[in-house]
This record gives structure tokens, sequence and C-alpha cells, in this order.
């Protein structure tokens, strides 16, 4: 028989992907996590039949919890709030392919209600039934059923927005770097869509746009002019975000954080760009 550690360890790396999806922010989420823990650790696990539903309840009430306290602060923001980046997390190297951590999901999940997300979370990460899903959110089954497919028209995308070729991100980020560097940026604009979208978090502490941008004309406007303003400043580093190849902006003496960007694709060209400037959501990058 497992040690109680032991079946925890089994649903940490799931449990830890609930609660980012769910709140956003690692570090809550990893506080969560260890609160979840330290609950399981004071029960008798012989008399819980499905350990694994257990947890999944604990750690969703828990970021259900945070997420109301959470709503005034949301709806005072300045600006565009977007989720703390998840970059090369360890956590990141032990989930199953199919959990998705992308920008682009994170932001569709935000149109969720709490119990929304939470039904939806546990239902894709675990296959949870809805006699499960019912007993663990105290809802009838039905009205579980009625949760989830809300959610998943809400969340109803092409799935190949998603989905992202390797080698166009290599070019792409070469071209972010000559960018940085050199302060030349056409050859960036190709891989733009004349849609795209900008989004730039600074949460009031540091410049960023307080609201989307829109269009591939206006997007590359703002990009030249930033890159203009800090050409020969910034260096630019590729790494791991969310699940996808980002980079990571630093001051080129200092080497300190400025900004993490991340990229969402819509076949080959890019849909949207995520610039997190946000201090307190930079933290965690090293």
């Amino acid at each position: 028989m497992k040690s109680i550690a032991a079946t925890f360890n089994e649903f940490r790396p799931l449990l830890f992907s609930i609660a980012y999806r769910m709140t956003g922010n690692v570090a809550d989420s990893e506080d969560i996590l260890q609160d979840t823990f330290e609950k399981w650790l004071q029960l008798d696990i012989q008399q819980i039949t499905h350990p694994k539903a257990y947890l999944c309840k604990i750690i969703s009430n828990r970021c259900i919890n945070y997420l109301q306290k959470q709503q005034k602060e949301r709806e005072v923001y300045k600006g565009t709030w977007l989720p703390e980046p998840l970059v090369d997390h360890p956590t990141l190297q032990h989930l199953d392919s199919k959990i998705n951590l992308s920008y682009g999901i994170l932001r569709l999940l935000e149109n969720l209600t709490p119990l929304e997300r939470a039904i939806y979370l546990c239902k894709e990460s675990f296959d949870f039934d809805y006699s499960e899903l019912a007993e663990m959110f105290e809802k009838r089954p039905d009205h579980c059923r009625q949760l989830y497919r809300r959610a998943s028209q809400k969340l109803q995308t092409d799935k190949k927005r998603f989905e992202v070729d390797k080698k166009q991100q290599q070019d792409l980020l070469q071209l972010f770097a000559k960018a940085a560097q050199e302060g030349e940026m056409d050859d960036l604009l190709q891989f733009l869509k004349d849609d795209i979208v900008f989004y730039s978090d600074g949460g009031g502490k540091v410049t960023a746009a307080l609201n989307p941008l829109y269009g591939k004309m206006v997007v590359a406007k703002f990009l030249k002019g930033i890159i203009r303003k800090g050409s020969g400043e910034y260096l630019m580093e590729a790494a791991m975000v969310n699940q996808s190849l980002g980079a990571i902006i630093r001051h080129s003496e200092t080497r300190e954080v400025i900004a993490v960007f991340a990229f969402e694709w819509e076949e080959s060209e890019i849909q949207s760009i995520y610039a997190i400037r946000n201090p307190d959501k930079l933290k965690l990058v090293v």
C-alpha cells in the first residue's frame, strides 16, 4: 500500500496544474498545494475510498475561495490583468502533454465562473464522471453536466491555434532578438496576423498599454516605439513559457528581468502577444 505522501505526490503535478489554471498565480498555487498536502497528512486515508477525487475537491474548493477573495482586487486592477507566467517550472516536466497551460487557454478560462472553471478542469484533468463531480462539489449530476457544457461552449476554439511549429518559434525569437538589439523589426512583421492583439500587464507599477492593442499596424507601431527607446539596453533569451517557446527580456547591464513574452499562434502567424511586465509577476523568473 502506498504511503500517504506517495499517494499525494502521484497527483501533485495535476493538482498544481488545476490550482495554477484556477488562480493564474504560481506562488499562490504552490501555497494552495502545500495547504492541501498538510490537510491530507492529517487524514486517515484508509477511510477515503477515492483519494484522487478527495484531493481534487480540496484543492478546487481552496481555489474557489481564493478567487472569491481576489474578485474585488481584479476589478480595480490597473490595466490588463494577465496570469503570472510559468517559466521553466519543474511541474511542466511531469505533466501529461494533453494538459494545456498556454496563455490562450488561460485567457479563455478567465471567462468562466470559479465553479465552472473547477468543474471543467477536474473533468478535463481527471476525467471524473458527473456523479463524482456532483459528490465533490455538492451539486446534482445534471447541474454539473450543465456547468461543464456551458464552460465548454465558452471555451470553444480551434485547437490548431495552440499547435505551434518549433522551427517557426525559433525563427520568431531570432527576429525578436534582432529587433531588441538592433532596433530593426521589419522582418518580424511578416509573422503578425492582420487582426493580432497585443496584451500588456504592468499592474500600474511600470509602463504598459492600459488596454489591448488591436491590428497589425497598431501593434507594429507600438513595438517599434518601445524597441527604438530600448535599443541596446535589452537582452532577449529564449525560455519555455507555459509549455511553449517564449522570451525573457533582461536589462543588458543589471540582468534584471524586464518582461516575459508569450505568444499565441494561429497556423504560421502570431495571433496574440502577451507581455508580462508587472514586477510582482516576475519575481520567480530567474
